[in-house]
């Protein structure tokens, strides 16, 4: 199993973030995560992946892509102001 971060972001609490990563890579088991980041400073809170979807499109059926789309929601930190930026990382790991 291989992992590599895939981006960072921050924003508020309450907050989903919807990103795309685009692959052409059949056949390989690719699975998402997410934790406060350790990159910079002190990111306290809890995020979590709440949806993943796969979408091939049908453009190029010769060559086929694939894409998925994964939502994070930055859940806070019942500890800290509401209003308290989280910095957090998305991580790919696949076989």
């Amino acid at each position: 199993m291989q992992t590599a971060i895939i981006y960072t972001y921050s924003n508020k609490a309450g907050w989903t973030l919807n990103l795309t990563y685009w692959t052409d890579d059949w056949g390989t088991f690719n699975a998402f995560q997410a934790a406060p980041s350790l990159n910079q400073g002190f990111n306290a809170g809890v995020v979590s992946v709440t949806q993943v979807q796969a979408t091939m499109p049908v453009e190029q059926p010769n060559n086929p892509h694939l894409f998925y789309t994964i939502s994070v929601k930055n859940e806070g930190n019942p500890s800290l102001n509401p209003n308290q930026v989280t910095m957090f990382d998305i991580y790919n790991a696949w076989q």
